[in-house]
C-alpha cells in the first residue's frame, strides 16, 4: 500500500532581526517534518495580528519564494503577533501553525523637546527636556537616550547620553 500523505509539521518560531516605529524585519525557517507527501511548492503564509490597516481580525499574508521580508505601515511602539505555515504540495494543505512570535515596534520621537529657559543660557552647557510617551520598547523599559547636537554656527557639535525615563533632561556641553 502507498503511504498515506501527511501535511507538514510545525515551522520553527518567526524571528525578528530588526525593529523601527514603522516597521519590522522577520524571517522564517522550513519545518523539519515537511509531511509524506510530494514536495512542489515551498509557500509560507504568515499571520499578523493586529491587521496593519485598522480592520478587525488578522492580516495574511502568503510568500512563496522569499524566508524573510519588512513589514512596513506599524504603529509606533506597539506590539505584534506573528505566526508560520508551511505548505509543500496545495494538495494536503498548509501543516501546523508555528509557535507564536511577538514583534515589538519602537516608540516614535520625543515630544516636547525644548531648550531649558527658553534658549537664553549664558553659559557653555545649555540643558534640554523632553517627554516621551514611548517608555517602554515592548516588554523592554528605556534606560538611555543618545542625542546628537549642533549650534546654530555649526561650531559646537556633539553626541551625549542621557538616562531613560518618561520625561526626562540632559545637558549638553561644548557652547560658547
Amino acid at each position: 500500500a502507498a503511504p498515506v500523505a501527511t501535511a507538514p509539521g510545525e515551522p520553527p518560531r518567526p524571528l525578528v532581526s530588526a525593529s523601527s516605529p514603522l516597521a519590522v524585519r522577520l524571517s522564517w525557517a522550513e519545518p523539519t517534518d515537511k509531511g509524506t507527501q510530494n514536495v512542489t511548492e515551498n509557500t509560507f503564509i504568515l499571520i499578523l495580528s493586529p491587521r496593519r490597516d485598522g480592520l478587525p481580525g488578522n492580516e495574511t499574508l502568503i510568500f512563496a519564494v522569499d524566508r524573510s521580508t519588512i513589514l512596513t505601515g506599524l504603529d509606533p511602539n506597539s506590539l505584534y503577533t506573528v505566526v508560520a505555515q508551511f505548505q509543500a504540495n496545495p494538495l494536503y494543505g498548509f501543516g501546523l501553525f508555528s509557535p507564536p512570535m511577538a514583534a515589538f515596534t519602537t516608540p516614535s520621537k520625543p515630544a516636547n523637546l525644548a531648550v531649558a529657559g527658553g534658549g537664553t543660557n549664558i553659559s557653555t552647557k545649555v540643558g534640554v527636556t523632553w517627554a516621551w510617551a514611548g517608555v517602554q520598547q515592548g516588554n523592554v523599559t528605556i534606560t538611555g537616550y543618545k542625542l546628537n547636537y549642533q549650534s546654530t554656527d555649526g561650531l559646537a557639535t556633539g553626541v551625549t547620553y542621557c538616562s531613560g525615563g518618561a520625561t526626562r533632561d540632559c545637558s549638553l556641553d561644548g557652547f560658547k
